[in-house]
């Protein structure tokens, strides 16, 4: 199987109602494992810079601040 470089993840969110259940590491995982079948060697996501929460919650994740901008923190995560 031939091995891309990256694919990017946009819109990921869990419903207030059911935050807190597991369900965001869960779909986290999910695209992950669809990345790895499919050959791709890393992940890119962006949140907003005032999400700190996101942000914290990507790291716990694994996943490596790359760079920002005024609005956006940029991440990756080796796979």
């Amino acid at each position: 199987m031939k091995k891309e470089w990256n694919i990017t993840i946009a819109n990921a969110a869990v419903h207030p109602n059911f935050q807190g259940k597991g369900l965001g590491k869960k779909l986290m995982e999910f695209a992950e494992f669809k990345a790895k079948s499919k050959g791709y060697l890393e992940m890119h996501l962006a949140t907003h810079v005032l999400l700190t929460e996101n942000i914290s919650y990507y790291l716990h994740l694994g996943w490596k601040e790359s760079g920002c901008d005024d609005t956006r923190v940029y991440m990756n995560k080796n796979i």
